[in-house]
């Protein structure tokens, strides 16, 4: 069975002097082919009615880390951010069952790895330890505090015993 021609294209670049020219010009993304990609399915919960019991419609791809030609600064992101969804094997498993067709939960899983690879991709941005706003926002927070504290004591009160 073909799939719908944007979709093939999309799950399945093209061999070839086609695909070179259609190469990403940072390369510290890596390209994954389809070889490292490896898809099972099964039974997806939720709705879909009869459908849910016959058809494996929910969606699981492992990539194995180590094959994959990317930075070790990145790979190291990639393996602080998604540490939950990396198992033993040190490969990087993620599933989608959103939607009732197979091929559909294919591609979220595909660009579910592309979004993590692009956000392992960007550096973390350095934190001012000698910022003047991090004292003015504690005494901020500690003068609060104190105005809770009175307006609280202040409820309190003496009581009816005077």
């Amino acid at each position: 069975r073909r799939l719908p021609h944007p979709l093939r294209r999309a799950l399945h670049p093209p061999v070839g002097p086609a695909a070179s020219a259609r190469t990403p010009d940072d390369e510290s993304i890596p390209f994954i082919p389809k070889g490292l990609l490896q898809a099972s399915y099964s039974r997806s919960s939720g709705a879909g009615g009869q459908n849910v019991n016959k058809v494996e419609t929910k969606c699981e791809i492992r990539v194995d880390l180590g094959r994959l030609t990317m930075p070790e600064e990145v790979e190291a992101r990639l393996r602080e951010k998604e540490g939950g969804r990396i198992n033993k094997k040190g490969e990087l498993v993620v599933t989608s069952q959103e939607t009732r067709s197979r091929l559909m939960n294919y591609g979220d899983c595909v660009a579910k790895i592309k979004a993590m690879m692009e956000l392992a991709k960007v550096e973390p941005a350095e934190w001012n330890t000698n910022s003047k706003t991090k004292k003015k926002f504690k005494e901020k927070r500690l003068d609060q505090k104190k105005k809770n504290s009175m307006k609280k004591m202040n409820r309190r009160g003496g009581g009816f015993d005077d």
